[in-house]
């Protein structure tokens, strides 16, 4: 026995074609594929769609009832989307949409859903939808400033963000955003005081300490930048983020390191000494070696400190970090050349090697 019959109007313009193939609009295979689409959503759940088709007005007219095997739709839109099947959620999602366009639970998920199945326009409009119900929600604010940076409408996206973190000056996704939509637009120095407030509420978010290292990198003022890169390997994080703040950090100790002179004559020197001692080791030995001083480096080794020493098995005694990274380099050299050990010392290893063979 059917009960509760409900019914719902939309336009053919307001139907998404891209869900039944895209086909033109008001053909008969638009109008076959409608009918199918909304028989399908409504038995999914226990309800039997009847579809009307007006071509004069070019109305979608949807009758549909409920049936003894009724499960509430936007429940089961959820559940989908608590298993991760956005692709099944979304069919569902738009279907609830056309019944009640002022759900906003239901515009919500169906912004999100579009936003991170890469369809960043639909989700902003929807966005915008949720937005008319409620002009001063910092989540739409935010969401819809997710979607236009996703689409690269920066200004646009800005607008929003901007009003949102005005609304909720602590709301972290907001201003990670907005710092975002800045740095798109090279607008280094005005990313800058969004950033560390987005680091005063997140300390040790390794993202935001690398984000606020190339920011001032990218503002000429790369001799702040260091520390940040520092703070974000103590923090720790995803492995990818940590490889990154050690790329960006041997870049910048690499900088330092050849910013007075085209080459280091110390470091010359150590490779030098390092080659004589090759000549008493065996392969394993320099391997082995070589393996202890890049374990060490794994956990920071500062070149350009030349007060702090470090121990290694292999090796008696203290020594500087640039000693061992020249040593370091060098061994490598003996077994493994190709290994990129993250810092360019090829000129001082040519003329180490010119000067022990003269």
């Amino acid at each position: 026995m059917m009960d509760e019959e409900f019914s719902f109007v939309l336009r053919f313009d307001d139907f998404d074609r891209k869900l039944i193939g895209d086909p033109i609009v008001g053909s008969d295979e638009f109008k076959l594929g409608v009918t199918q689409f909304f028989a399908d959503q409504f038995s999914g759940f226990g309800g039997l769609a009847r579809v009307i088709i007006d071509d004069g007005s070019r109305i979608i007219k949807v009758v549909w009832t409920k049936a003894k095997t009724w499960m509430d739709p936007k429940q089961r839109a959820i559940q989908l989307l608590q298993k991760g099947k956005k692709d099944e959620a979304l069919p569902l999602l738009v279907a609830i949409y056309h019944s009640n366009p002022t759900d906003a639970d239901v515009l919500y998920a169906l912004g999100m859903t579009y936003h991170e199945l890469g369809q960043s326009a639909r989700a902003s409009i929807i966005f915008e939808h949720l937005l008319d119900l409620n002009p001063d929600d910092v989540a739409t604010l935010v969401s819809i400033g997710v979607a236009e940076l996703a689409e690269g409408n920066y200004l646009i996206a800005e607008e929003h963000l901007r009003k949102a973190t005005k609304l909720d000056p602590n709301n972290l996704l907001g201003l990670k955003n907005l710092a975002t939509t800045l740095i798109k637009q090279s607008r280094f120095e005005e990313a800058i005081p969004i950033v560390r407030k987005a680091i005063g509420i997140s300390p040790k978010d390794i993202a935001l300490l690398i984000t606020m290292g190339d920011c001032l990198n990218d503002a000429g003022r790369g001799s702040e930048s260091e520390a940040y890169y520092r703070l974000a390997l103590k923090a720790g994080g995803p492995s990818h983020l940590i490889d990154e703040a050690k790329v960006r950090l041997t870049a910048k100790s690499e900088e330092v390191l050849h910013s007075q002179t085209e080459i280091r004559l110390d470091v010359v020197e150590y490779m030098r000494s390092a080659l004589k001692d090759f000549g008493s080791m065996t392969t394993e030995q320099i391997q082995t070696l070589a393996f202890e001083i890049a374990v060490l480096g794994t956990k920071g080794l500062d070149i350009n400190n030349k007060i702090k020493t470090y121990q290694v098995d292999s090796l008696p005694g203290d020594h500087s970090a640039l000693k061992l990274v020249s040593i370091m380099y060098a061994a490598f050299q003996q077994f493994a050349p190709e290994t990129d050990i993250g810092i360019d010392l090829r000129k001082e290893y040519r003329r180490a090697l010119d000067l022990e063979n003269k």
